[in-house]
């Protein structure tokens, strides 16, 4: 079993001279991998994310980047 955490930030701006005057928008969250079968490298994964006042809950199935 694993744990993780990840961030980010990031603007939206319609042309690249807007970017300095728009706001930043900043987002993270944790998650937990789970190995269900060591052979096949097959993981399964949970994570919660929070950004924009908005939480979201993801359910991964499988993992390309799996040791």
């Amino acid at each position: 079993m694993g744990a993780l955490a990840f961030g980010g930030a990031g603007r939206i701006a319609g042309s690249f001279s807007d970017f300095g005057s728009n706001p930043t928008h900043y987002t993270g969250g944790i998650g937990l991998r789970y190995m269900i079968a060591r052979e096949q490298k097959f993981n399964i994964g949970f994570d919660i994310t929070y950004g924009d006042e908005n939480f979201a809950f993801y359910v991964q199935i499988g993992d390309g980047m799996a040791n």
